[in-house]
């Protein structure tokens, strides 16, 4: 969703509330359960940041803090909202002059 503007709580209400029964927009839904459908490409990377029990306990703090959403140019609606699965945040981007609202 597009807007000229930062939308305001009411719009992301509402816009979280249409995703409930979401239209799926691949014809693949499952397809990565068993390898890549034809006309993927499968790109591994792989980095260790880091090892040990710490730093898998700061990792795990750092996801349920929704960390990954602490970019300067988006912000994540709402950050109470539990890490489960059906769980859906919206989160809204600031690109140049307009805004995005999207779900994840």
């Amino acid at each position: 969703m597009f807007c000229l503007k930062k939308p305001d709580p009411a719009v992301i209400r509402e816009f979280l509330a249409a995703q409930k029964q979401p239209k799926l927009s691949c014809e693949h839904v499952g397809a990565s359960q068993t390898g890549a459908p034809n006309g993927y490409v499968v790109d591994y990377n792989r980095i260790q940041l880091s090892r040990g029990r710490a730093a898998f306990e700061r990792a795990k703090d750092a996801i349920k803090q929704w960390k990954m959403f602490d970019i300067a140019w988006l912000e994540l609606f709402w950050r109470n909202a539990p890490i489960e699965e059906g769980a859906t945040v919206a989160v809204a981007v600031s690109h140049l002059g307009f805004w995005s609202l999207n779900a994840a």
